[in-house]
């Protein structure tokens, strides 16, 4: 047997450990394939190529239950692996680990990151005809990105080029029927979302419909009928829609298909609102909510949709209070996903009720103001008749970051290019550290200073949320570090460096009349800017005091550092979150 025969049928075995059916059990039953998948695939993993094929098939199942970081994580080292080994065997799982990141990176609201992969893996389907067949999917998840980046033009060309190319397969080969149905549904949602028209929708939904139900595609054709109701719905066939949003729903959920399903339930309330049934549609809304809660999907675009739809009935019965809070709701969903279109249509609704506050809906500190410490600035009346200086005393978890090496980086290639990559960067690290539960106090150069809010007592959990933000800053980075490599071909690598320590520590406003300031000081706040500056290039040292609070939940060396006017103490460097069967 010849060694491509080996590597080809070691493939195929491991393909075969893979259970796909398992996708669409429970939590704990797609876990479980997990760790059955993991074991039986053992021995392969020794050979660099079949052990990212490994990684790729093991992050479908994180996907599935929304690890994504986990998820990214075994992309990342499995693309590291087929790019050191540089064989043409593997071209194809190169192209499915870029695909799958574009997956990932969109779910995680990373549309920047995920164009960038979605782009080199449309590079390596124009390699080999073999390759071709991606072209749809990567047209399809192109197109669903520039959405999210509001570039509509763009969305719409892309999902065109998707329902031309898969329209080309099926007509050689009738075995692409699902890729052609899923693309003409992909065309008619792009369409509807835009707000554009093409008299061509209702003939390609039900040319969609009748390819799913040919192929017994179930997930396919439950996403076409719901497209179909929302059609109907703008074109005010409203028992027509509201017949078929009721049927889906519950099919959606036994699918589980939970984006979908919320969509359908929220169709059902945007039903019952324009008949004028306010009371229907706001128990209905209530009900999605409380779906969403129980998802873990509260930060969700269509949740975004649900509290403005709630602002617009409350609006109705001129309770202007309320509907105000439900857009403000709205807004900040859409502030944490970036997309504007969120914010602005929670604006211009709150300013008819009152323009003054409704200018904080497009304020940096919108998505923060919930937290112990804005909420105190935001009270802060700093004029010159005040004498007193209010102080919060809490225990947090205080973060700071520095990009190493800057103005080298700035020497070794385009200045332009370097700027906006640190400019992309940042903007991604934000996102990170609100999806961690903290928020970045202020900028500090080519660095920041991040807070986490433990409360009034230290929390084992906040600290394990700010020692992962370090976690995925890193990974981050490393996005960024072969974007600069790939597309601009800059060969220095941005590097940072972090330092975080949890305890006792005081917000207050510093300063007289001439100039105040809100900031937090404190010894822990000081040993984390100390730790910062002694840790290495690419890590993140933490204290002995965040390390008792999570030793057994991550793996990380000790080391004993000199801190001036502290010194010598014990310091860790983290080195990785430990898995479940470590624990």
């Amino acid at each position: 047997m010849s060694k491509e025969t080996t590597v080809e049928t070691r493939i195929q075995e491991i393909r075969n450990l893979f259970e796909p059916g398992t996708l669409d059990g429970s939590r704990d039953q797609i876990l479980d394939a997990l760790n059955r998948f993991e074991k039986e695939s053992q021995r392969y993993i020794h050979h660099q190529g079949l052990s990212a094929v490994i990684k790729w098939h093991k992050s479908l199942y994180l996907q599935k239950v929304r690890h994504f970081s986990r998820s990214e994580e075994l992309l990342d080292e499995a693309l590291n692996k087929l790019e050191e080994l540089d064989d043409d065997r593997f071209q194809r799982w190169r192209l499915k680990i870029y695909l799958s990141l574009g997956y990932n990176h969109r779910a995680q609201c990373n549309y920047l990151d995920a164009e960038f992969y979605l782009k080199e893996a449309l590079k390596l389907s124009l390699t080999e005809p073999d390759l071709g067949k991606f072209q749809g999917e990567i047209y399809s998840l192109l197109g669903s990105v520039n959405y999210k980046l509001n570039r509509f033009n763009k969305a719409i060309k892309y999902v065109a080029q998707e329902r031309r190319k898969a329209h080309d397969l099926y007509q050689s080969n009738p075995a692409y029927a699902i890729i052609y149905a899923y693309s003409l549904y992909d065309y008619c949602r792009m369409t509807r979302l835009i707000g554009a028209t093409d008299p061509k929708i209702e003939a390609d939904l039900t040319t969609s419909v009748e390819l799913f139900e040919k192929m017994g595609y179930t997930s396919g054709l439950l996403k076409a009928r719901l497209e179909i109701a929302c059609w109907a719905f703008l074109q005010r066939s409203y028992d027509r829609a509201l017949e078929g949003a009721a049927m889906l729903e519950i099919r959606l959920r036994e699918q589980r298909l939970d984006t979908e399903a919320l969509e359908a339930g929220l169709l059902i309330a945007e039903i019952y609102q324009s008949m004028y049934d306010y009371e229907a549609a706001e128990h209905k809304l209530d009900e999605m909510l409380a779906l969403a809660e129980e998802l873990k999907m509260t930060k969700e675009s269509v949740v975004a949709d649900i509290y403005f739809l709630k602002g617009e009935i409350y609006a109705n019965y001129n309770m202007d209070r309320e509907a105000f809070e439900y857009y403000r709701e709205s807004a900040k969903i859409g502030m944490a996903l970036g997309i504007k279109q969120h914010i602005i249509r929670a604006f211009n609704r709150a300013r008819k009720i009152n323009p003054y506050p409704a200018k904080e809906f497009v304020s940096a500190d919108l998505v923060y103001q919930d937290a112990l410490f804005v909420k105190d600035r935001i009270k802060q009346n700093i004029t010159p008749f005040s004498h007193t200086k209010a102080q919060v005393k809490l225990f947090a978890s205080t973060l700071f970051l520095d990009i190493v090496g800057f103005s080298s980086l700035m020497r070794a290639s385009r200045e332009d290019t370097t700027v906006a990559m640190i400019d992309e960067l940042v903007d991604r690290l934000c996102l990170i550290i609100y999806q961690n539960g903290g928020y970045i106090d202020k900028f500090l150069g080519d660095g920041f200073m991040a807070i986490f809010e433990h409360g009034d007592h230290m929390d084992a959990d906040t600290a394990l949320r700010s020692v992962r933000a370090g976690i995925d800053i890193h990974r981050a980075l490393g996005h960024k570090n072969r974007k600069l490599r790939q597309a601009f071909g800059v060969n220095k690598r941005i590097k940072i460096r972090m330092g975080l320590s949890s305890g006792e520590i005081y917000a207050m406003v510093l300063g007289n009349f001439i100039k105040r300031e809100y900031t937090y000081l404190g010894n822990s706040v000081n040993l984390a800017s100390k730790l910062e500056s002694l840790a290495a290039q690419q890590l993140m040292l933490i204290d002995g005091q965040t390390f008792e609070l999570i030793k057994d939940r991550i793996m990380a060396r000790r080391q004993e550092v000199d801190i001036p006017d502290m010194g010598r103490v014990n310091a860790y460097e983290v080195l990785r979150l430990s898995r479940l069967n470590e624990r």
